[in-house]
Order: C-alpha cells, then structure tokens, then sequence
C-alpha cells in the first residue's frame, strides 16, 4: 500500500517541493490547509451572526469573527499565489543548485593542484559585435 501511494504523482510533487525549500514547502502546505478550511470557518460565522441577529444579542463578535474570516479568504489567496510562483522557481531550480552545489564541492575538496604549465591558453576579454577590445 505504502509503494502505491509513493508512486503517485501528487506524492512526488510533494516531495519534490519538500527537497526545494522545506521552510516555504511547509508554509505552503499550511496556507493550503487553512485556504481549505476558511470557506466552512465563513458559513459557520455567518450562521453564528444569523443566530445572533434571530435572538437579538450582541452582534460584536459575530460580525468580527465574519470580518476577519472574510478578510483572512481574501488575503491568503494572494499570498498563496506568490508563495506558491517562488516555490515552483525553487523547485524548477533545485537540480540544478545541487548539481552546481555538489560540482563545486568536489572542487574545494580536491587536493589536485591548478596547472601552472605555459600551455593553458588565456582567453581575450569579452567585446561586444563590432568593437574591438582594448
């Protein structure tokens, strides 16, 4: 059952944004679940404020919790759009920071000394079309 569930695409997807950025992944996965759980956190305020308003007690409290709940489903989607875009770069660039990561360690831990031999060539400065360097 495990192998099934790890051979699914919603599972690599998952761990592809955990190998990423696990912090952002994390928060991801937070706004995720409460963006899920607003719209029913709203129909219940909004009962609440439609009890209160029958019964004619206070409304303070129940207006507030609707406002914040509805604040709080405006807010987060914006916010969850962009976390979500800096992700997806993170992600797409992750193979490629830990190929350059892993190369460039190699260098540092090589006990190989650079070639100080008159054969390596020099390479002349960068021009741009139509200009010569000077």
């Amino acid at each position: 059952m495990v192998a099934r569930v790890r051979q699914r695409q919603e599972f690599a997807l998952v761990a592809a944004l955990w190998r990423a950025d696990r912090p952002m992944a994390a928060g991801w996965r937070a706004l995720l679940a409460v963006r899920g759980l607003l719209p029913a956190g709203f129909a219940i305020a909004t009962g609440l404020l439609v009890t209160a308003i029958e019964r004619h007690s206070g409304l303070a409290a129940p207006l507030i919790t609707v406002a914040v709940v509805f604040i709080g489903m405006q807010v987060l989607g914006p916010l969850h759009t962009a976390l979500s875009g800096n992700l997806g770069d993170r992600t797409a660039a992750w193979p490629t920071r830990r190929c350059w990561s892993h190369s460039t360690s190699q260098q540092r831990h090589s006990t190989r000394k650079p070639s100080t031999s008159s054969s390596s060539a020099t390479l002349p400065p960068r021009t741009r079309p139509g200009r010569t360097a000077a």
